[in-house]
């Protein structure tokens, strides 16, 4: 059986999406044939989306999977072999004031992709509610299959600094909640760690609290998962996701989780985490504060992330992707 998994240009320099099925196509790679296939264009003219369709309907294989992200692309592909991956439909709510731009996007990006391809993956419950509240006729094609973990994490040693521990924050965006989460930890002795450019606002509170950070830009996945391993608390109270890898990236390198008590971080921690209200900044400080003091509670949320952690490795979830493959071909 032949898959082709189909990816976005890599002139846009994305790597969530690519990393992801570049640890489930590695293993799905030894027992079938695979094929990796770029866009040659990133921009959003119809010039690209006609030559991206072209450069679609040129391929070849017996089953084709849309990583994401470039959801228009299934026009030209054969639906009925067809595997559309959703991450998550945050652009909606991005596309609120642009009633055009917002049309555009359900037609080409839900509706007309989800109608055509005969398997839709979610990667969360929560992004298959997101798909149902707008496709309710595609019940029956939407199922859950989670991101998996990469190979490169590993758990590592470490003795937990109660004194002056290590903060880790991974992403900038404005979900990621770095406000309330710098606000909530301002008087607590730290160090925190930020990957991403930091906008203005952050820094200048970052500065009002006289707290310790590093900034880190365009690092490399090893100096990436150097940077969990260094740490003592992975913070990730996000108030949207479509999944929050690094959850389980902090489970698997047997980190503290800190996350948010709402959908999907709730739901892909296990009872690996402590959950704190992501809007309430005294519910994320007494979060960081219960990690800090109460040794036995710590614990238990590590060993426990290290458990859950293992229902996300590449081979549980290219098993599931398998599945679908095997169905589609057999088809």
């Amino acid at each position: 059986m032949k898959i082709n998994y189909i990816f976005r240009s890599p002139l846009l320099k994305g790597f969530s999406i690519e990393n992801v099925f570049n640890s489930v196509s590695s293993k799905i790679a030894e027992t079938n044939e695979i094929e990796k296939d770029y866009l040659p264009r990133p921009e959003y003219s119809i010039g690209a989306f006609i030559e991206n369709i072209r450069y679609a309907k040129k391929l070849t294989g017996d089953v084709y999977h849309i990583t994401g992200h470039i959801h228009f692309i299934c026009a030209g592909l054969p639906g009925r072999k067809t595997v559309l991956t959703i991450h998550d439909l945050r652009d909606i709510e991005r596309f609120k004031n642009n009633s055009l731009k917002r049309i555009i996007y359900k037609i080409f990006w839900v509706w007309y992709p989800v109608k055509k391809c005969k398997v839709v993956t979610a990667i969360s419950e929560k992004t298959k509610d997101e798909i149902l509240a707008l496709c309710p006729w595609a019940k029956d094609k939407v199922v859950v299959v989670p991101d998996p973990i990469s190979d490169q994490y590993q758990f590592v040693e470490h003795e937990f600094n109660p004194a002056c521990p290590r903060l880790f924050m991974l992403g900038t965006k404005d979900n990621k909640n770095h406000l309330r989460m710098i606000e909530a930890i301002k008087d607590i002795p730290c160090v925190l760690d930020i990957v991403g450019k930091i906008p203005e606002e952050e820094l200048a509170l970052l500065e009002e609290y006289k707290i310790s950070y590093n900034s880190y830009q365009f690092l490399s996945d090893e100096e990436i998962i150097d940077l969990y391993a260094k740490c003592d608390i992975v913070m990730f109270a996000s108030t949207y996701e479509g999944f929050g890898m690094p959850i389980i990236e902090g489970q698997k390198t047997g980190r503290a989780i800190l996350t948010s008590n709402i959908s999907p971080m709730k739901d892909i921690c296990g009872e690996g985490a402590c959950l704190v209200d992501p809007y309430n900044v005294d519910s994320i400080r007494r979060g960081v504060i219960k990690i800090i003091e109460d040794v036995e509670y710590r614990e238990k949320i590590i060993q426990n992330g290290i458990e859950n952690a293992n229902a996300y490795t590449a081979y549980a979830i290219a098993r599931e992707y398998e599945k679908i493959y095997e169905k589609l071909a057999g088809e």
